[in-house]
């Protein structure tokens, strides 16, 4: 168990403590509806049993599962041997480890493993993938064969508010089917004691494409052109800024509602701010690709700017954000992206997203505060997610400045 070490006395001792024999934990203490029952004892079951199916909520089109609804904190109840738990928590470690999660109810055998890629405070050792060998339908409705957490910051609301804005502004424009990935924050528990609390993402794959597009025939390129092959569709997308010939390959209403919404946002570290995290995703049947958000732990960024720029990338690298700044020099497309500017300052709006920050924060603050080894203190959090701390001040500010961006406010103008 030397491995352990580096995570502290009393980390390692509460984990490997428990690995023998974990108590069945009930479920019913989450907030998911009366629908789903009481099951203290669940059974486990593999990804093949078709009981998966059965006893299930049927979510209506559009409908988000309560997994990652706003209102529900999910917890993540994970089961593994003493090996298996110090196999995994080995910084830099890629195994992957046999273990059983227990959620809604049930109880779920497949393998986790660590994410690696983030080197930040809160990076190492607590960012997980859960993969089943087959796709589960779970109680809530919600079907996947992997979870995914986040990818480590400490400020573990950020994602999932930046996402809630998002969503806000695709249920304005249902004829657009404007991508988001389903975000929320789950607790995760290694046999029974709390070890994070983490964001949790909607996997990237067939499954999204099929609930966004209607049909599992889709690609992914990750980054869009940053670091993209030179051939192939996305290869002639990188080379496109032609608005004719460009038009057959990216849907551009899409394109300028989710520019605008991420550029109101001010993000730290994205697309189109950026040239990089984010996700192009080509429907292949159309030859049709939209953008879709990732890696939005910097969203809005750790030290925003409420009076950032929405019009032009502040960190412009070559011709890797030229799409951006073409389109946005068509006069008509840019009245559309003054509009959707518009669009996602009223997403913004505190009267709507400060109680919403207010109820989440309550929900994981306590647990927060027992966290072990976590590198920031409650009151540290207090100062990014309180009432009076630096995101409500950012979301009461921007609204503000975007207001005299999009010419409805009473500063600025509309540019």
């Amino acid at each position: 168990m030397k491995s352990l070490r580096a995570l502290g006395p009393a980390l390692a001792l509460l984990l490997l403590g428990r690995c023998s024999s974990p108590t069945p934990v009930s479920d019913a203490s989450v907030d998911l509806g009366a629908d789903l029952g009481d099951t203290a004892t669940p059974a486990v079951m593999d990804a093949s049993d078709d009981r998966f199916d059965s006893g299930v909520a049927a979510l209506r089109e559009g409908e988000i599962p309560r997994t990652f609804r706003d209102e529900t904190l999910p917890e993540f109840r994970v089961d593994l041997g003493a090996a298996d738990l110090a196999s995994l928590l080995v910084e830099g470690s890629t195994a992957r480890v046999p273990m059983t999660l227990r959620y809604l109810g049930g109880a779920y055998r497949g393998t986790i493993r660590q994410r690696l890629g983030n080197n930040s405070r809160c990076g190492a050792l607590r960012q997980f993938r859960i993969d089943f060998p087959a796709p589960i339908t779970f109680p809530d409705g919600y079907r996947t064969d992997r979870f995914e957490t986040d990818r480590g910051r400490c400020y573990v609301l950020h994602e999932w508010l930046s996402v809630s804005v998002m969503r806000r502004v695709a249920e304005m424009h249902p004829e657009l089917r404007l991508p988001f990935k389903y975000t929320n924050v789950v607790a995760i528990y290694f046999n029974d004691a709390l070890y994070h609390v983490e964001t949790l993402t909607e996997d990237v794959g067939r499954d999204l494409g099929q609930r966004i597009e209607g049909t599992r025939n889709v690609s992914f390129y990750e980054n869009g052109c940053y670091l993209a092959e030179t051939t192939g569709f996305i290869g002639e997308f990188c080379r496109t800024f032609d608005r004719a010939r460009l038009s057959s390959m990216l849907d551009i209403p899409v394109y300028l509602q989710w520019s605008a919404t991420v550029m109101a946002l001010a993000p730290g570290d994205n697309y189109p701010d950026r040239p990089y995290n984010w996700v192009l995703m080509r429907n292949d049947d159309t030859g049709v690709a939209r953008p879709l958000g990732d890696d939005w732990d910097e969203v809005p960024a750790l030290e925003p700017d409420a009076q950032a720029d929405p019009f032009a990338p502040a960190h412009p690298s070559g011709d890797l954000q030229r799409h951006f700044t073409s389109l946005l020099a068509e006069p008509d497309l840019r009245e559309r992206y003054v509009a959707a500017l518009g669009d996602a300052r009223r997403a913004m709006d505190p009267v709507i997203t400060l109680p919403l920050l207010a109820m989440k924060y309550a929900q994981v603050r306590e647990l927060l505060g027992r966290v072990p080894g976590i590198p920031l203190t409650l009151e540290q959090y207090d100062n990014l997610y309180d009432v009076h701390g630096e995101v409500p001040r950012f979301l009461r500010e921007r609204y503000d400045f975007l207001g005299g961006a999009t010419g409805v406010g009473d500063a600025g103008v509309n540019r």
